[in-house]
């Protein structure tokens, strides 16, 4: 009788630890989740955090010629492990001049390069912040509009995120 209790007693414990164990791996985030973040470089808080695709954060800027725009951008590993990210946004064009730093660094190669800007690795909730830069030159029409979308997929797994900067010649 004892030992039938003591089987019983182990039965339910690996029952109860099995269906805890599958209820929490079911309400958890992905294993590799990075979270594209943006703001407008004087703003205090970035848009987009804990917010991912298909919906689309972005920021806007309506510019003079000659002016310039600077969005802080912020690539969070919202993931459960350790990720890395290769970043990649837009590139210049007639009217506008785009650049991207890091940490004060110029990383504009990496970012419109087809391999993208490597983030190095990130463990769960570390971030990579950078800064997109867009001005209007001097011989943009008035009205004309850039739509920067930066990207940035996992390396270690199928999630993806993204944000887009937008600026419209005055």
């Amino acid at each position: 009788m004892v030992i039938a209790r003591h089987k019983g007693l182990i039965t339910l414990l690996l029952s109860l630890t099995l269906a805890a164990a599958t209820a929490s791996a079911g309400a958890g985030p992905p294993i590799y989740r990075p979270d594209m973040q943006i703001k407008k470089a004087a703003e205090p808080n970035y848009t987009g955090d804990g917010v991912y695709l298909p919906t689309l954060q972005s920021k806007s800027a309506r510019l003079a010629r000659g002016k310039m725009v600077a969005f802080g951008l912020r690539a969070e590993n919202d993931g459960t492990l350790e990720d890395d990210y290769y970043l990649r946004g837009c590139s210049s064009s007639p009217g506008f001049v785009v650049s991207y730093f890091h940490g004060g660094q110029p990383i504009t190669a990496g970012m419109v390069s087809q391999g993208g800007q490597y983030t190095d690795i990130l463990q769960a909730g570390e971030t990579y912040d950078l800064v997109m830069r867009i001005k209007v030159r001097k011989s943009a029409d008035s009205g004309k509009r850039k739509v920067c979308k930066v990207v940035v997929p996992s390396v270690n797994g199928d999630n993806r995120d993204a944000v887009v900067g937008k600026v419209t010649v005055k």
